[in-house]
């Protein structure tokens, strides 16, 4: 039997799929092994940092969830990507499935370090309003978008692929889920990515008005402004990227594969940031959340000390370093 003939319409359809899918597979793979490189450069400030605080920490856990589920992440992308290893449907649905329920924890997780970050910031036991007010909106938009993504990701399986697609692009395909979920989903993204971005500057500006000197570049350079606003500012990006109203902006899944890349590497440096603040009210904040050091022994690193920094400020930080 001759093999089925295609139309030049057709030809042209496989071929722009079998880019598209090309191109995105390449920024996932690059984004993926950035990420690795960067959790491998940065595992020495893991164990000096992190490792010696106390397990009590909601911080330390979120810390090492964000890194080891994106590690996790990370292998079995790469696991997939050889086509050797994808044969049959099955595999493609429990690979598919386990790449996607690990990137979402990191993410989630890499989130959670920015909502940690900022309620210290804001010095959340002396501000209960808004501790309730973020833990009201978790409640009311994380659930929602976990359960959609969820029951959007079950309604498609793999398929067998055509084969020239097959041949150009690897074996595991999938067919189309729930769209309508996807598109609920878009907008429930954006009102939480507008709603991170509204927190992140009112944190902002509030330090601000806190810093003593008045110095805008104090400010940032000091608390780690610029990874918050910056990991709430892609987040917003991605989120409106996803709207039905704008499809076909990034069909190269560009700010998510962005996304899955800093916005973890932008908890991850605030985090550590976090051991710069000056004001010891916020400090005792930070560490009862996020450090808690039990022994940091004779460990000694230059930005446990800030230039200009008073002595009486300095013992502070100090005694609530231990």
């Amino acid at each position: 039997m001759p093999p089925p003939t295609l139309s030049a319409n057709e030809i042209q359809k496989v071929s722009k799929n079998v880019s598209i899918t090309i191109g995105q597979n390449s920024i996932i793979l690059s984004s993926t092994v950035a990420l690795l490189y960067y959790y491998m450069t940065t595992f020495d400030q893991e164990v000096t940092y992190i490792w010696r605080s106390s397990n009590r920490t909601l911080g330390k856990w979120l810390y090492l969830s964000t890194r080891y589920f994106n590690i996790v992440a990370t292998v079995v992308y790469l696991y997939a990507s050889f086509p050797i290893t994808t044969t049959n449907l099955s595999v493609c649905d429990s690979v598919d499935m386990a790449y996607w329920v690990f990137t979402l924890l990191g993410t989630f997780c890499a989130e959670g370090i920015l909502w940690l970050c900022l309620y210290a910031l804001l010095q959340g036991p002396r501000m209960p309003q808004i501790k309730w007010f973020i833990a009201a909106f978790l409640m009311a938009y994380v659930a929602p978008l976990v359960t959609l993504a969820a029951v959007y990701r079950s309604s498609f399986t793999a398929i067998l692929p055509p084969r020239l697609q097959d041949e150009a692009v690897g074996r595991c395909f999938y067919g189309f889920g729930q769209q309508e979920l996807w598109m609920t989903g878009a907008y429930l993204r954006s009102a939480w990515a507008a709603f991170i971005m509204c927190i992140a500057i009112m944190t902002f500006m509030k330090r601000w008005r806190l810093n003593p000197s008045g110095r805008l570049v104090s400010v940032i350079r000091r608390e780690g402004a610029s990874y918050y606003l910056s990991a709430a500012a892609l987040t917003l990006l991605w989120a409106i990227a996803t709207l039905p109203s704008v499809n076909g902006m990034d069909p190269y899944a560009i700010f998510p594969a962005l996304r899955r890349l800093l916005v973890p590497i932008f908890a991850d440096r605030l985090i550590l940031k976090m051991r710069e603040i000056s004001d010891p009210q916020t400090f005792a904040t930070v560490s009862a959340l996020i450090f808690d050091v039990r022994d940091l022994g004779d460990t000694d690193d230059e930005c446990t000390h800030i230039e200009g920094r008073a002595s009486g400020t300095t013992e502070s930080f100090e005694m609530a370093m231990r």
